[in-house]
């Protein structure tokens, strides 16, 4: 599932899409497939065995990519929280 590029002729991206966009490309290719797939409710297993991996790897995957979203949003609301673990 890939995500379209934002164009000169779409209709212009609002403030939260472009904070998700932001947000997203923080993570790599594997969390961000992994978010997406756990938020449209896909179930843990079904991801495991889609990408060849175990549940506990598809969990860990997720936790990791979840603290690095809040630390981008934490540095986003707050620049002098500058944590050099990523």
């Amino acid at each position: 599932m890939d995500f379209a590029l934002h164009n000169a002729w779409s209709v212009p991206m609002t403030d939260d899409a472009i904070l998700m966009k932001q947000v997203l490309d923080t993570l790599s290719p594997e969390e961000r497939q992994v978010c997406i797939w756990k938020l449209a409710g896909f179930p843990t297993r079904d991801i495991a065995d889609h990408l060849g991996i175990s549940e506990n790897a598809v969990d860990l995957i997720f936790a990791e990519a979840k603290r690095r979203v809040r630390k981008s949003l934490r540095q986003r609301d707050d620049p002098s929280d500058q944590d050099s673990t990523v």
